[in-house]
């Protein structure tokens, strides 16, 4: 990830929170950038593109540098730093993608590409917390995280506070939720059997 690509990226979600998505301004994103259109082109060819990159760079957070916040502690513990940290990183986006869900309901097909997407930030997650099993099961709590992301989302496009208080509230709502469907927990005992019979 280059400077002018960090450049590009924040001047694309100013851009777009300011202008709106019905009619793409990229001469406007390569003024703001300093860079040539060409540029922006390269990075972004389309709008499905530059919301793929965004993902892209939550999901980079939310797997970097993990600590014993991500690592340790129960199931519930480890996602929910995980996916605050994916929230975290789309900050710097969050007005542009405030719009574009919230401007138009004919305009959300423009996040169609996201949704194989999501399933695969959500696998990642698992995966980064240490609490993968078998593929089927694993898919299954996938999508059971990507339902509860996309109620999240809601929350946290209009959340207010300094330390997004209203979307841990929810994050911490639908994981207790989940928690409670058959299957979704791996139970500590569960993991330390399983560590073991890896040893």
């Amino acid at each position: 990830m280059t400077d002018q690509n960090d450049a590009i990226r924040l001047a694309a979600a100013e851009v777009f929170a300011e202008n709106g998505w019905r009619q793409p301004a990229w001469q406007k994103v390569a003024d703001r950038a300093g860079v040539p259109l060409a540029e922006v082109f390269a990075l972004y060819p389309d709008i499905p593109a530059l919301l793929r990159d965004w993902h892209a760079v939550a999901d980079r957070a939310m797997l970097a540098d993990l600590g014993p916040d991500e690592t340790e502690g129960s199931d519930h513990d480890r996602l929910f730093a995980l996916i605050m940290r994916r929230f975290d990183a789309l900050m710097p986006f969050r007005p542009a993608l405030a719009g574009l869900t919230e401007s138009n309901a004919g305009l959300a097909f423009l996040m169609l590409p996201l949704a194989p997407l999501m399933e695969r930030s959500m696998l990642w997650a698992l995966e980064a917390g240490g609490m993968t099993t078998n593929p089927i099961r694993d898919l299954y709590r996938a999508a059971l995280l990507v339902a509860a992301d996309a109620a999240l989302f809601r929350v946290w496009r209009q959340d207010a506070s300094e330390d997004l208080g209203s979307t841990m509230k929810e994050l911490d709502r639908q994981l207790k939720r989940m928690a409670k469907l058959p299957g979704f927990v791996r139970r500590n005992i569960d993991l330390d059997d399983d560590r073991k019979a890896a040893a």
